[in-house]
């Protein structure tokens, strides 16, 4: 697998993971609640995430990432957005780590690793 897709496939991971940690965390005298991204909009973080994921598998696996690097960008645009929208003074770590994926794949989608 070229270098390109591996890191594709790890950063759409860890955005598949951000999904299950806390969106969002209130603490009230004393007692913390947190929110998973799984309870909201993080599903279709998730949804998005798991098609870049699978994206990576998907061609010559030896050779970065061909038209498919358009679908993979545009996965890490619209997760960044949904994130974006959720963010407020309770923001967890799960929704930073789901935009900091989402910024990484938009950008990695483009950047070839390999030598020439």
């Amino acid at each position: 697998m070229s270098k390109q897709r591996i890191v594709v496939l790890v950063v759409s991971i860890v955005g598949i993971v951000a999904a299950f940690l806390p969106w969002a965390t209130i603490v009230l005298f004393g007692v913390s609640v947190s929110a998973s991204g799984i309870e909201g909009d993080g599903v279709i973080t998730l949804i998005l995430f798991a098609v870049a994921a699978i994206l990576c598998f998907v061609g010559k696996r030896a050779e970065p990432l061909g038209k498919t690097k358009f679908v993979c960008a545009g996965v890490g645009l619209v997760s960044v957005i949904v994130a974006a929208f959720a963010l407020s003074e309770f923001s967890g770590i799960g929704l930073f780590l789901t935009i900091l994926a989402g910024i990484v794949l938009c950008v990695m989608s483009f950047v070839k690793l390999e030598k020439r």
